[in-house]
């Protein structure tokens, strides 16, 4: 799985906090929508969409595909790790 940090993205953690998770696969005007409407202070993909909306993307390796479950868990552990 390869994982990436926006460089400049600063992670404010405290109570109130609010995470955008997304386990969709690719991009659509469903996902760009539903991103850009959003106000949670940090947010977490598995594509990224133009104008980068997304703080942490992780993505499968070209020419393979991870299943969601194992995707989410890799989310969970990376945010653990940025509390």
């Amino acid at each position: 799985m390869l994982v990436k940090v926006l460089p400049g993205r600063r992670i404010k953690a405290h109570k109130e906090t609010q995470v955008l998770l997304s386990l969709v696969p690719d991009a659509g005007w469903r996902l760009e929508y539903a991103v850009r409407r959003s106000r949670a202070q940090f947010k977490i993909g598995r594509v990224q969409l133009p104008g980068e909306p997304f703080d942490l993307v992780v993505s499968d390796p070209a020419g393979t595909s991870f299943p969601q479950t194992e995707v989410f868990e890799r989310m969970m552990d990376l945010a653990e790790s940025l509390k």
